[in-house]
């Protein structure tokens, strides 16, 4: 089983970056080491969450 590289902490905080708007998403994707592609699923995945809301979501999906 692959292990995820990413922490739903750095992934909620990469999302509320992205939603200020300061930094382009290419920027921000650059800077965190991951593609546009996993911004854009990420998104769709947690949308407005917060870390906590994000791992339960996890938990539900059986991905925890």
């Amino acid at each position: 089983m692959k292990i995820r590289q990413f922490t739903e902490d750095q992934i909620i905080k990469l999302l509320q970056k992205g939603k200020k708007g300061e930094k382009p998403v290419e920027d921000l994707c650059r800077e965190f080491g991951c593609s546009t592609a996993s911004y854009y699923t990420w998104k769709k995945k947690y949308g407005d969450t917060n870390a906590n809301e994000a791992k339960q979501l996890l938990g539900q999906n059986g991905l925890a």
